[in-house]
Parts: structure tokens; C-alpha cells; sequence
């Protein structure tokens, strides 16, 4: 039985990778989405409970970090393990769209292109929103040069957090 778990996983991990490659992937089923929302309504709650001291603050990470995981993959393993438990069909269809939702090769590869294509074109404020896209960070008064840099920066940690970390992780 646990042979056959890992085997569907692997081969739904592959779906995701491919559905990734060929279609991109969606925003509206992107983890990192989901994630950034939980975060911004989840800090602050568990922030204003402890102590603004190095060891209240610790604590509050500790706590935050085990609340994001709780309410994120606990829920998530319970569902998929009782899915490959009686519906394993259902498991692998759930597991490759999970798959799916962390991996972003596609859009990763379209935004990079789409800064050098602008960045090249000399198009400083379009290149600046695919830079700030990409890094997360206002790229609105930056020259040329920072630019470039902002996109590259971005590319590199978006391919971590896209394509090298997930596939690691899973």
C-alpha cells in the first residue's frame, strides 16, 4: 500500500510538472497566493500576543511558524491520505493540481522574457513592473541598471520558489 502511495504521488508530482511546463499556472489556484493572504491576516494576530522582546518575538515565530503549518499542510495530508485510502483516483488528480499550484515554470520563463524583451526595448517603465513582478520589490524610481538587476534578482529567487524548492519538498 505505501509502495503504490508513493508511486501515485511521483506520478502526480509529474502531472504537475507538466501541467506547469505546458499551461503555466493559474492564478487562481498559485499557492503563493493563498500563502501571502494567510501571512498578512496571520502576523499580525499572533504578533500582538507576545511581548515585543527578543523572546516574545521568538516565540511569536515559533508560534506563527506551527500555526501556517497546521493550517496548511495538516488539513492537506489528512485530505490526500484519506483520498489514497478510498479514493485513490481522486488522490492523484488532488495531488497533481497541488503539484501544479507550486510549481510555476511557465510563468517564471514568461516574465523573465518579457523584462529582457522591455529592458531591451528601452522601455524603462514597463521594464520596471515586470521587475518589480518578478522581485517583489517598487522598482518604479529605479534606472536601467537596477532594473536589470531587480529582474535578475527576482528570476533567481522565483526559480527557487517556483520550480527548485517544490520540487525538492515534495
Amino acid at each position: 500500500d505505501l509502495l503504490i502511495m508513493i508511486i501515485s504521488t511521483l506520478v502526480a508530482m509529474a502531472a504537475g510538472y507538466v501541467l506547469s511546463v505546458v499551461f503555466g499556472t493559474p492564478d487562481i489556484i498559485r499557492a503563493d497566493h493563498y500563502m501571502r493572504m494567510l501571512c498578512k491576516k496571520l502576523e499580525p494576530w499572533v504578533s500582538s500576543r507576545y511581548q515585543e522582546n527578543e523572546g516574545g518575538q521568538h516565540t511569536a515565530g515559533c508560534v506563527y511558524l506551527l500555526l501556517l503549518l497546521l493550517i496548511t499542510v495538516l488539513p492537506v495530508l489528512i485530505v490526500l491520505f484519506l483520498l489514497y485510502y478510498f479514493l485513490p483516483v481522486l488522490a492523484i488528480i488532488l495531488d497533481a493540481v497541488i503539484c501544479w499550484s507550486v510549481i510555476d515554470i511557465k510563468g517564471v520563463s514568461k516574465m523573465a522574457a518579457a523584462a529582457a524583451r522591455t529592458v531591451r526595448a528601452k522601455n524603462v517603465i514597463k521594464a520596471a513592473r515586470y521587475a518589480q513582478n518578478l522581485s517583489g520589490k517598487d522598482c518604479s524610481e529605479y534606472d536601467e541598471e537596477n532594473i536589470v538587476r531587480a529582474a535578475v534578482q527576482g528570476v533567481a529567487d522565483r526559480t527557487v520558489d517556483c520550480a527548485a524548492a517544490p520540487l525538492l519538498y515534495m
